[in-house]
């Protein structure tokens, strides 16, 4: 997602934020089966877990967070997300989106996802990343 800031100077600051989706449940687990949801932060966020996408604090967070996050978590597959959002001067005060741009499409596999696929679907497979250690792709 690409920002842009209208600064007092009438110049534009860019920022590009991209997003990633992670299945903890499906891709964390440990040979036993138990879902490690330890999750560390960095400088800038500090994760927080909430309940339903009704109890996430949208009134506290950027206004363009209502736009994509909510769609993000209440897809039912995986989704690609292309946008643009303009924010007025002080958006740190203001919260004011001027004009955007998003585009939110299902995820498609590519070529080595679906080839992956196709030659371990019916059979008992190795995992994605033993996938890519024999195969350099």
């Amino acid at each position: 997602i690409r920002y842009t800031f209208q600064d007092d100077d009438n110049t534009e600051e860019e920022m590009i934020m991209h997003v990633f989706w992670v299945d903890l449940k499906k891709n964390n687990t440990n040979d036993q089966g138990v879902v490690n949801d330890q999750v560390v932060g960095c400088d800038e966020i500090t994760p927080e877990w909430y309940e339903d996408i009704q109890s996430i604090p949208l009134d506290n967070m950027f206004a363009d967070d209502s736009l994509w996050l909510t769609t993000l978590l209440s897809s039912p597959v995986p989704v690609e997300i292309h946008g643009s959002y303009h924010f007025q001067r002080n958006c740190q005060e203001t919260n004011t989106i001027l004009h955007y741009y998003l585009d939110i499409q299902p995820k498609r596999p590519n070529l080595e996802q679906k080839l992956f696929h196709a030659l371990h679907d019916k059979v008992n497979s190795p995992s994605i990343k033993e996938f890519k250690e024999s195969y350099a792709f």
